[in-house]
């Protein structure tokens, strides 16, 4: 079985010179998605326009819920997968320019049970999920030169720093590396950081805290595609935020932190 994706991100920047043209460009471009949301098979695409720092359109096409025939808005939630990634190195970042760490500090020194951690994962992928193995064959966790920085830019396999292999799971031990150095827990300073001083509203660090929130009714649905055709899943892991995944976000939020990005470009 394939899993299909539902969500797709666009922030997409226009030089229209008058109204005519925007919507014009507007037009053709909700035109350009239906072609790929049909192609594709998603259940839905949520896009956003942003213009000068703002967020100028924003709108959905497709179905939060297909069976229920709910449609997609520009609040509809979303698991946002790999995008945690650029969450997680800003707040990374923000630690590195307080000084409470270095990016060429070894992953080992922040974290008591390093070697353990991926040693139980190793024995425990060759005997029971072998098809997990690509993720840490080549990491030599018992290496002493690994470190943060290589793990934030994927060069921590093999013979650290000479190739990049993107790597989820390794990327994901840095919110380890958060917890052992900072006084907030990787979990709490993203709520705090990202969520609360951007004022993303409908975003959360949690899937449970979202079940158990007025933020369910914009959950979208995960589909599977089997047999070609497209089937409600169980919502996708890790339900627990770490530095990797987990993050769940609508593309008006998105927006926020795109755009708080480009300020600080």
């Amino acid at each position: 079985m394939k899993a299909i994706a539902i969500l797709y991100l666009s922030l997409l920047s226009l030089k229209a010179s008058t109204q005519d043209s925007f919507v014009n460009k507007i037009n053709l471009y909700e035109q350009q998605l239906k072609k790929l949301l049909v192609k594709n098979k998603l259940p839905s695409i949520s896009f956003g326009v942003v213009k000068d720092h703002k967020l100028i359109y924003s709108n959905a096409i497709g179905f939060a819920d297909m069976e229920k025939k709910i449609p997609a808005t520009d609040t509809t939630l979303y698991s946002i997968a790999s995008l945690t990634k650029p969450m997680a190195s800003s707040i990374i970042l923000k630690l590195v320019e307080e000084g409470s760490l270095n990016l060429d500090d070894k992953m080992k020194d922040h974290w008591p049970g390093y070697t353990e951690y991926y040693s139980f994962f190793a024995s425990k992928w060759k005997e029971e999920t072998p098809q997990y193995l690509p993720y840490i064959q080549n990491y030599h966790y018992t290496r002493d030169d690994i470190t943060i920085r290589h793990h934030l830019t994927h060069t921590a396999e093999n013979i650290p720093g000479t190739k990049y292999r993107y790597n989820g799971f390794l990327f994901g031990g840095l919110s380890v590396i958060v917890d052992n150095v900072s006084k907030k827990n990787f979990i709490t300073l993203m709520q705090e950081e990202i969520i609360n001083k951007l004022k993303m509203s409908h975003s959360s660090v949690d899937f449970d805290n979202v079940i158990d929130s007025s933020l369910k009714k914009l959950l979208s649905t995960p589909y599977e595609e089997d047999d070609e055709e497209l089937h409600a899943a169980f919502y996708p892991q890790p339900h627990k935020l770490n530095a990797a995944a987990g993050f769940l976000s609508c593309v008006k939020d998105l927006a926020k932190f795109d755009i708080a990005l480009t300020w600080i470009r």
